[in-house]
């Protein structure tokens, strides 16, 4: 309660004396008084219309005053100001003064005489003035607020309406015209059940009831609504308690669903599907992916990855432009649609990157499909602005086995084989035999690459080629990625999934690591010799990783050679350190003693890239192809980028971006700060070690 610092006292007395001697009695309470002193009621009337009054003490001796004339001026003229009565009578007399003034209307009555009655009367007096002010200035804020509300509630874009009994009591504009009434006056009175089609009546009835009872278990109920033209909307109505005017009742918050489904439904198909394919999306894709490998639905069971990128992509954007490319896509993705067999899932996986995840009984079966896709591909011509348009693909296949473990792995198998494809002209197919599968098909169907790859050995039909990776701030520092090459008896050259695929004996695969290993050290102490210090990276298959021999092996080469292995990087692909932690770790630690380096490849595309990076302590990492080819245009892969350049150099690893194919992206990727480039738009892979470092020109 708001205390009354200062009491405006208006005093009714014979003389001033005696108004004196109230005074001090409200001075000696500590009761700061600002009074006048009336002496006759034409006075009490100017004064009561001047201004605003706290209490008012009248004597019953004034001549020509009575005390129910004065209770009476002041009912109708003043606001509030309470009367207390001074009078002078004694015994009985006393008693009758008081009731006579209680039955005027006054306060109270109080002798003269008797101050300690008077200071707790006036004590009581100014307390209820104070409760009083506090009431009416809660009052007039209240009214004030109700203003607000009802402004509100007028303006407000929501449905809002106030039932009682089940009534209309009141509704806003925007209620009424969701359900077509014209005013208040046609609303009111009427059941709120008329609003609601017949057959969700007893529903809505019945969440009515639990709702008032406290047993409802929701506050808001979907039913069926009904206009007052007949016409059905799909509302959804929240109920909570609320007062209107006073009184105890409940608001209705009508929301038309008819829209927020269908915005929904819009937004849950996109969080699904590419929105200029209609596929589905990346994200989705990788979702139905993990529940396949990790969950283990359908693995071992002949189900099959399928990726599958355009040849000639980045060519078509450069010379056609974005907006072509995408009327490009969209019908590419058609033609794939039209042949992906029942129970395919198809998906928009990068700029011009499909994926497809399906069940086949065999090899061959995955293979017949893969034909049929690659066909729609290059059967397709489209018409670009006045251009006719075709394109090829490559696709790579991977089963899809339990023991992949992770989606990643099953996915860095797929493009792998997919790079290879192109890399051997494209318009190819490869597919990649995880260990330990064992492919349907007949090696007359499919080739098996076993005998090949150990004939091959035998016959010494083995080689090397070396593409040049461009240090961007370093122009003097030689680097080479290193591909072994092994042909057929026809002289066709083996993909490197087939090469170290299941299908090659483990001893065959030994041979191989051991071939490349001991060539790759004899050329770096021949370019030593000669003045180059001539770093390599260079591929060994995953068996070498478990195989402890293979680290002696290096070391033996090394010591034979009579150099360090400083120039030496071998890499790891990101599927492999994230499948086999513990090993993978203990192979870069045995390679750190000798004095080489590690790599981590397909670095990026993993969704848990970063963490992996954690647990292998390797110095370089090799950004994955598909991140550099959608660079220029994707904003997405760019903000990938960035994070892999940012990491990197908070833990002092080297950046080495792969696939680059144009000019455009090689300045973006020197503007992000990565150390190396390297693609068949800087260089394809040949026999040579001619690149000049110091002064080619790049782009």
């Amino acid at each position: 309660m708001e205390p009354v610092e200062a009491l405006h006292l208006l005093v009714v007395e014979s003389t001033s004396n005696d108004v004196e001697a109230l005074l001090n009695v409200l001075r000696n309470e500590g009761v700061a008084v600002e009074s006048k002193h009336l002496s006759g009621l034409k006075q009490l009337e100017d004064t009561l219309s001047e201004g605003q009054w706290d209490l008012l003490l009248c004597a019953s001796n004034v001549t020509g005053i009575s005390i129910a004339q004065v209770i009476n001026l002041t009912s109708t003229q003043a606001n509030d100001i309470p009367v207390v009565v001074i009078h002078d009578q004694e015994a009985d007399e006393a008693r009758r003064a008081v009731v006579e003034a209680l039955a005027t209307g006054a306060r109270d009555a109080v002798h003269h005489t008797d101050a300690e009655h008077l200071k707790l009367v006036l004590r009581r007096e100014i307390d209820s003035l104070g409760a009083r002010r506090d009431v009416n200035r809660w009052r007039n804020a209240l009214s004030e607020r109700e203003e607000r509300w009802r402004a509100l509630l007028h303006a407000s874009r929501d449905p809002i309406a106030y039932v009682s009994d089940g009534m209309h009591i009141h509704a806003n504009p925007t209620y009424l015209d969701m359900f077509g009434y014209d005013s208040i006056d046609e609303l009111t009175g009427l059941p709120v059940l008329d609003l609601v089609v017949a057959e969700d009546q007893s529903r809505f009835k019945d969440f009515m009831r639990a709702h008032m009872k406290g047993e409802s278990e929701g506050s808001s109920i979907e039913v069926a609504g009904m206009r007052s033209d007949g016409n059905r909307l799909d509302v959804r109505v929240e109920l909570s308690p609320a007062t209107y005017e006073g009184e105890l009742c409940w608001q209705l918050v009508v929301r038309d669903q008819s829209e927020s489904n269908e915005v929904r439904a819009q937004l849950e198909y996109l969080k699904k599907h590419d929105p200029l394919t209609g596929l589905y999306n990346r994200q989705y894709f990788m979702s139905m992916l993990d529940k396949v490998v990790v969950g283990g639905s359908g693995a071992d069971t002949g189900r099959m990855l399928f990726y599958l990128e355009l040849d000639n992509f980045n060519v078509l954007k450069e010379t056609l432009g974005i907006g072509a490319t995408d009327t490009l896509i969209a019908e590419i993705a058609r033609a794939l649609l039209g042949r992906v067999p029942e129970g395919g899932v198809l998906s928009r996986f990068g700029d011009s990157v499909f994926t497809l995840m399906m069940q086949v009984p065999h090899i061959r079966a995955a293979w017949d499909v893969a034909e049929e896709l690659r066909s729609a591909v290059g059967e397709r011509i489209v018409d670009v602005s006045g251009n006719s348009v075709t394109s090829t693909c490559s696709i790579g296949i991977c089963p899809m086995l339990t023991r992949a473990r992770a989606p990643e792995t099953v996915l860095s198998h797929a493009q792998h084989s997919c790079r290879t494809a192109r890399k051997q002209g494209g318009n190819r197919i490869e597919i990649h035999f995880p260990a330990g599968s064992q492919p349907a098909a007949p090696k007359t169907t499919v080739e098996l690459p076993g005998e090949v790859v150990a004939q091959a050995l035998d016959d010494d039909h083995l080689s090397m080629l070396y593409q040049p990776i461009v240090n961007l701030h370093e122009d003097n520092m030689e680097v080479y990625e290193v591909y072994l090459r092994v042909v057929d008896e026809n002289g066709r050259p083996l993909s490197e999934s087939s090469i170290f695929s299941s299908e090659v004996d483990a001893a065959v695969v030994t041979k191989l690591d051991q071939w490349v290993i001991e060539r790759v050290i004899a050329l770096m102490a021949k370019r030593q010799r000669d003045g180059h210090d001539t770093h390599f990276f260079v591929k060994l298959s995953e068996q070498a990783i478990v195989d402890e021999s293979m680290l002696l092996f290096i070391s033996k080469q090394l010591r034979s050679a009579q150099i360090t292995g400083k120039c030496l990087v071998l890499k790891v692909s990101e599927a492999s350190a994230m499948s086999q932690v513990k090993n993978v770790k203990a192979f870069i630690k045995g390679l750190k003693q000798l004095d080489c380096h590690a790599a981590l490849e397909h670095f990026g595309t993993g969704l848990t890239s970063f963490n992996t990076l954690r647990h292998v302590p390797v110095d370089y990492l090799k950004i994955d192809a598909d991140l550099v080819h959608t660079l220029a245009t994707d904003h997405e892969s760019q903000s990938a980028v960035r994070s892999i350049v940012d990491m990197a150099q908070s833990l002092r690893k080297r950046v080495v971006a792969v696939g680059v194919e144009d000019a455009a992206t090689l300045a973006m990727l020197w503007d992000m700060g990565v150390h190396f480039a390297q693609g068949d738009g800087i260089q394809v892979p040949s026999e040579s070690l001619e690149w000049d470092f110091a002064g080619s020109e790049i782009g």
